[in-house]
């Protein structure tokens, strides 16, 4: 009777775990290499760097696409701070805060991730 049980468990988890799409591949292969961690300490030195540091921070071909889409998230969203009559101090406190970074951040993966989805599809992957 036992048998009877794990051989339906087992199937259903094999068929869950093979079940990748071929979209979803080669999504994480156009998108793949991004690491928030590493991504913030290279954000960090690329601020140092603007500053007149010296540091040199080299950045991948897609954490220049977040930086850049930071930037102008970052940019916008100060912009409608402003016209809300807002203070310099509050703005720089709300757009410094770990809940907007991780919310401007999770935006522009997504912006990413639909990029990549675009490109896969150009290449014939649905």
């Amino acid at each position: 009777m036992k048998k009877i049980i794990l051989i339906p468990l087992l199937l259903s988890t094999i068929l869950l775990v093979g079940c990748e799409s071929e979209l979803d591949r080669c999504i994480k292969v156009v998108s793949d290499g991004f690491d928030e961690g590493t991504y913030q300490n290279r954000r960090l030195y690329k601020k140092y760097e603007a500053s007149g540091y010296g540091y040199v921070s080299a950045f991948t071909d897609l954490e220049e696409k977040v930086y850049a889409c930071e930037r102008d998230r970052w940019t916008k969203r100060d912009k409608e701070l402003t016209e809300q009559g807002l203070t310099e101090d509050k703005i720089s406190d709300l757009l410094n805060s770990d809940l907007e970074q991780e919310e401007i951040i999770y935006f522009c993966m997504k912006d990413i991730k639909t990029s990549a989805k675009l490109v896969c599809h150009s290449q014939g992957v649905y």
